[in-house]
Formats: C-alpha cells, structure tokens, sequence
C-alpha cells in the first residue's frame, strides 16, 4: 500500500472513530419559578404618661392596611417581589416616648415535586436576590445604600407555610418564622464574594444583587425526599426596641427574586 493510500485510509479510520464516539456530556438547565410572600410584625412602646396615650394602633397605617392598599402588580406586590425592612414612627406629641416599631420579611419557596428524578444529577443550582425599589436611605443608619431594609438569607423549614393571600400581619404573640442563616448582606454594601458561593454584584441603579449557589441545599432536599426549598430575607434592623427612636424612618424596600436555575446531567 503506497504512503497515499495509507494516509487516506487512516483518515478514514480517524473518522469513523469520531463519529462513533459520542463527545462529552452537556448539562440541561431547568428553572423553577418562586412563590413569594411577606409578612410583617408590629412591635411598640405606649408611654406610661396618661397625656401620650397615643399607642401602637396610631400612626401610620399598620401593615396589612398598607398592604390592601397596594394595587395588583404594584410593588412590592408584584410577582416574585416581597417588602423586606422597616417603618419606624414616633408619637410627635411634646415629650412623648412612646413609637411603633413595623418590621417585614419576604419568604420564598421553591416547589421541587416535578425535579424528584434529578436526584443525583444536579451539578449546579442557583438563585439570584435583587434589590428592586429602595426608599430614601440613611448614611449611618441601618438603612443603607444599595440594600436599603434588606438584612439577609435565612433558610427555613420545608414545611414552613407561605401566607396563601401573598400578606399577613403576625399577631402580637407571633414570631417570624426563622431558620439557619445563609449570609448576612455587607453593611456598607460591597461588590465581589461575600461568603463561599454568594457573590455581591451591582444589579443597576446602585440597587444591590446577590447571586447564591444552593446546589447543595438542592441535592439534601432532592436525596431526603423533600419536595420543597424555602427561604426568608430578613431585614436589616429587627432588634426589639425599648427606647424611643430619634425621629420616624420608613425603610421599607422591595426585593426581587428569580427562578431556581438547575445544571443537571
């Protein structure tokens, strides 16, 4: 065979072999839509003096109030949006100590019922936080730029119930539902990596986005069995107060959240 014809044959050869051979598996990417919620819980103090009585049902409109009077698809009423933050009053009158302490959170869920066969062949989850309409922020004070009342990721229990009107104002005696923190948003706001697989980014408009890798939280749920993820972002200041503020500050800000985006094989 001459030195032609071995080299047309070994061509031939070589493409036979690639054909049959099948090239390196690509990941399909699925997405799951979030239901979203908020929920809020009113704290106060009425000053002890009979001339204040002015209490924690005075003020400005208490928070399912509020609520009902946003219109559909207003924020943050729209889908994939929830109130995150606070509204802090004080009674104006002369000394009087007393105030009104409003504090929200938006929980998230993520219903993984259709995603059960991907166990074992996810190889990448995430989901993205946005800071969509902040209000008129405080140098100095928990209400800051960029996240505005946002305070950070919590994960809750599967089993946690989403208020099924999209709102609920928490009775006196409730507490938020809570869970193990995921990350804390940086006060001041900074851009990069901000905790292992959180990385901090400007979304547009000095509002701030977090884009979380939950691959693992997805993989323990989807070997457990379980058929949901949920999540809470909490606000940036929901310790109790026992003083009175210095003055009323609404820092109730709107976050957006995007669909669970699953790599798998």
């Amino acid at each position: 065979m001459s030195t032609r014809q071995t080299a047309v044959l070994g061509a031939v050869l070589l493409s036979i072999g690639l054909a049959g051979c099948p090239g390196p598996i690509q990941p399909r990417t699925k997405t799951i839509d979030p239901s979203t919620a908020s929920v809020a819980l009113v704290r106060g103090v009425i000053d002890a003096d009979p001339a204040c009585s002015v209490g924690v049902q005075s003020g400005p409109p208490r928070p399912q109030t509020w609520w009902n009077s946003l219109r559909p698809g207003q924020s943050p009423k729209a889908v994939s949006e929830g109130a995150v933050g606070f509204h802090l009053w004080v009674n104006p009158t002369g000394t009087c100590q007393g105030f009104r302490q409003d504090l929200y959170r938006t929980l998230f869920a993520y219903d993984l019922q259709s995603s059960a066969s991907l166990k074992g062949l996810v190889t990448k989850a995430t989901l993205t936080i946005n800071a969509h309409i902040l209000p008129q922020t405080r140098p100095n004070s928990l209400c800051e730029a960029f996240t505005a009342g946002g305070g950070g990721l919590l994960r809750l229990p599967a089993s946690t119930s989403l208020p099924s009107s999209g709102f609920a104002e928490l009775a006196p005696n409730q507490a938020f539902p809570t869970g193990p923190a995921i990350f804390s948003f940086p006060q001041p706001w900074l851009a990069g990596q901000i905790a292992p697989g959180v990385t901090s980014f400007d979304g547009g408009g000095q509002r701030a986005s977090f884009s979380v890798d939950v691959t693992a939280l997805v993989d323990q749920a989807l070997t457990s069995g379980s058929n949901r993820l949920v999540f809470a972002i909490s606000g940036s200041d929901e310790a109790p107060r026992n003083v009175r503020p210095p003055s009323e500050h609404d820092c109730r800000t709107s976050y957006r959240v995007t669909s669970l985006v699953i790599s798998h094989l």
